[in-house]
């Protein structure tokens, strides 16, 4: 089976009751379309399990994921050259807008608490990220990314595709809109409640699209979605003590 989650934001905690409750087994798939880091109380041990079950979970970047990477200098490679966390800022505009204005915090003192090959191995990890993946199932393509999309599309070789894709929002007015023809959309990003509080801790599904952030760090749910026969599944926040 092939599953997507999304902006699990720290809540380490939920996205182990959610694999339990789905039986997530070595020959399923996960897709996380970004925001796995910052906010929540786990995203340092969150981030390390995805990467240690990179076979079949697999992450598309999100714009938390693109602020912490865009805080660290890159690596050296003697562990002898090891350079604190606190000195790895790149710059201070960068490092407002991730710890200051978007909850990276908890994100930065974790990281500093690793082993240099476990700094090292997560910069690469983050450098390496995607900003969409395709998958086909039940002959249906699905676009998975982490915002929305821009206002052009072409995927000959993906170049249109830039950031931007990771702090756009879908808006209420689009949801009954074909924005990429020919494949159904499924992004985060958003919570799900700022579309109305009947969407709360839900999962939006609009015309060939699915919004499925449904906001657990901000005490809602965590969603996921099974594409291979559209199940719905979801775990409720269990504290809100961060």
């Amino acid at each position: 089976m092939i599953y997507v989650m999304s902006d699990i934001h720290g809540c380490f905690d939920e996205f182990l009751m959610m694999l339990n409750k789905i039986n997530f087994s070595d020959s399923d798939e996960l897709y996380i379309i970004g925001d796995v880091v910052d906010r929540g109380p786990k995203p340092i041990e969150l981030l390390l399990y995805i990467m240690k079950h990179k076979n079949n979970i697999h992450l598309i970047k999100g714009n938390h994921e693109d602020m912490m990477l865009n805080c660290l200098i890159p690596p050296y490679y003697s562990d002898e050259e090891k350079t604190d966390f606190k000195s790895s800022f790149d710059l201070k505009s960068n490092r407002e807008l991730w710890v200051i204005y978007n909850g990276g915090r908890t994100t930065a003192k974790g990281y500093n608490k690793l082993t240099y090959k476990e700094q090292r191995d997560i910069y690469y990890f983050l450098e390496g990220l995607k900003l969409y993946q395709i998958v086909e199932v039940e002959d249906k393509s699905y676009l998975l990314l982490h915002g929305g999309p821009p206002a052009k599309w072409d995927f000959s070789d993906g170049s249109i595709l830039t950031d931007d894709v990771l702090w756009t929002r879908i808006e209420r007015a689009d949801f009954d809109s074909d924005l990429v023809p020919d494949y159904h959309i499924i992004v985060g990003h958003t919570p799900t409640v700022i579309y109305g509080k009947e969407y709360a801790g839900k999962i939006i599904e609009g015309y060939h699209k699915y919004l499925i952030d449904c906001g657990c760090v901000y005490g809602h749910s965590l969603g996921c979605l099974c594409l291979n026969d559209g199940s719905e599944f979801y775990i409720k926040r269990k504290r809100l003590n961060f």
